[in-house]
């Protein structure tokens, strides 16, 4: 079977996803060209989630930032995407 890209995914230490990286369609993998990806997921203490970070590089240029808001009863009220 022929892929189109590969997700590798890392956890920190309370097994939340930590970082994304997506590669793909090298030299004749029979898949479609994927451009490589880099995401970072960073999570507040109480586990909601804070901020997504796409990058060019695992420490790379910054792509966009989606940052989510939350009330004091951990219910999302807001969520800002802003691209570089």
């Amino acid at each position: 079977t022929n892929h189109d890209f590969t997700n590798t995914y890392t956890y920190d230490t309370l097994s939340r996803l930590d970082t994304l990286t997506q590669t793909g369609g090298i030299n004749g993998s029979g898949g479609a060209n994927v451009t490589t990806k880099f995401v970072d997921f960073d999570w507040e203490k109480n586990g909601n989630l804070a901020t997504v970070t796409r990058k060019t590089s695992s420490t790379g240029t910054t792509i966009a930032t989606t940052d989510y808001d939350y009330d004091r009863r951990n219910r999302l009220t807001s969520i800002t995407h802003d691209s570089a």
